[in-house]
């Protein structure tokens, strides 16, 4: 990638990444003008290079400035990385709706088949056991599913009271449902 053309990009990557943080209201009032001295220095760059051939120190020195160790594209980086996890946390990536669970049982064992959607279509496992440290894992499912349905057992047909949670992942996220419980007879 030439030297402008990545100019261009770090400059629209900054505009997205200014806006996002001044609509999550993510950034402090000291990154919101590193930011803006940042875009002004990126302006000055643009307007020296405006109408005159490319002047390729003028490019380096812009990128130096851009990319220093602990510079604004670091600072914002960091930032970034905070607006991620605000944004996650107020919408979770992965929504797991219709959460249930069937025991079936006969004289000698149980199962309990546990059913959830995900939207988006995510791969889905459910950790259990006796207690909330759970200790047990069905399969991690092979493809992207939005309607799950997992089988925990055999398990003794007995009065026990099984945790159980579901894990669903999509690339780069993971959501963990909330601890549930299931009694077997």
């Amino acid at each position: 990638m030439n030297k402008e053309r990545m100019f261009t990009v770090m400059t629209s990557v900054i505009a997205t990444v200014f806006l996002v943080g001044l609509a999550t209201g993510a950034f402090t009032q000291s990154e919101k003008r590193v930011i803006k001295n940042f875009r002004a220095r990126i302006i000055e760059l643009e307007e020296r290079l405006d109408g005159a051939e490319t002047d390729i120190t003028i490019l380096d020195e812009g990128m130096t400035y851009l990319i220093a160790d602990e510079g604004p594209l670091w600072q914002i980086d960091q930032n970034l990385l905070m607006t991620q996890d605000v944004v996650f946390e107020a919408h979770p990536p992965i929504d797991l709706t219709d959460i249930l669970a069937v025991v079936d049982c006969d004289e000698t064992d149980c199962t309990i088949e546990v059913e959830w959607s995900s939207d988006p279509p995510a791969t889905g496992q459910v950790e259990w056991g006796e207690t909330e440290a759970y200790g047990n894992l069905t399969e991690m499912e092979a493809r992207p599913l939005d309607f799950h349905r997992q089988t925990i057992g055999p398990l003794p047909a007995e009065d026990m009271t099984y945790h159980y949670r579901i894990i669903a992942t999509i690339p780069d996220a993971e959501v963990v449902s909330e601890d549930e419980t299931i009694t077997t007879a």
